[in-house]
């Protein structure tokens, strides 16, 4: 066994795939539940007045900043990325880790008169991510393996499958990447629009019990609501140490 935040374990494994994104098995997971409702929820309406008869809301997901790397061929996208990671001693056996994950939606660039079309398509895009993030599901991700009785039917339950305890979807706004393009007409600058917004998740750590350093001849576990909320160690019979706020909470209780 080994520690781990979210799905995220330490030491970090080698990536199972060639496509697996490095050290963020959830991230990946993340992109692949948005493109998969994105596409099922809102091709039909797309493929008709915005992307063509056959592209899909979603044709690539990148887990990069665009400002970075950015791919004018491949288009519509998804990118996101982790923009921020705030830690929180939760107790002193927890860790709660709450990171931003930003999206981006980009579009293909078009003529102005198929833009005046396309642009109202980024509050649909900016819908149906809420409500794919609300339902926590949709029928269109299912996890190879899932026995959730409900997967088969709705899909596989997300928090679940990429280590979050919660998940919410920030503010979004309209987004306007200048980008510089180098084609036939020489290098210039070139903007790509779509729908900036952002994801917030809230991680816990799980740590390898078999790695506990302390050799204590007490040792009792703090449990509230049934989660472990720290524990009361003695290691030389004569000092007691006490990890945890749980003891100055309600409702907590202590078992040996």
């Amino acid at each position: 066994m080994s520690d781990a935040i979210g799905l995220t374990t330490v030491p970090v494994p080698a990536p199972a795939a060639a496509i697996d994104v490095v050290g963020d098995m959830g991230l990946q997971r993340l992109g692949a539940f948005l493109q998969a409702a994105l596409d099922r929820m809102g091709n039909t309406a797309w493929r008709t007045r915005g992307g063509g008869s056959t592209r899909n809301v979603v044709e690539h997901v990148f887990y990069n900043n665009p400002e970075l790397l950015f791919d004018d061929q491949r288009l519509p996208a998804l990118y996101l990325w982790r923009s921020t990671y705030r830690p929180q001693r939760f107790t002193d056996g927890d860790i709660k880790i709450t990171s931003r994950v930003t999206l981006y939606w980009i579009r293909e660039p078009a003529q102005p008169e198929h833009e005046a079309v396309r642009a109202p398509f980024e509050h649909s895009v900016n819908l149906m991510i809420d409500r794919a993030l609300f339902r926590e599901r949709d029928p269109a991700w299912v996890v190879s393996g899932d026995t959730d009785a409900l997967a088969a039917t709705q899909g596989s339950h997300l928090p679940t499958w990429i280590g979050a305890s919660q998940i919410l979807k920030a503010e979004a706004n309209e987004l306007r990447l200048t980008q510089t393009i180098n084609d036939a007409d020489g290098e210039r600058q070139m903007p790509f629009l779509g729908l900036a917004t952002g994801i917030d998740l809230e991680e816990y750590s799980v740590w390898d019990p078999t790695l506990n350093t302390y050799a204590a001849a007490l040792d009792l576990e703090l449990r509230q609501s049934g989660r472990h909320a720290g524990d009361i160690y003695e290691p030389d019979g004569n000092v007691v140490i006490f990890r945890g706020e749980a003891l100055r909470r309600s409702g907590v209780s202590v078992t040996r």
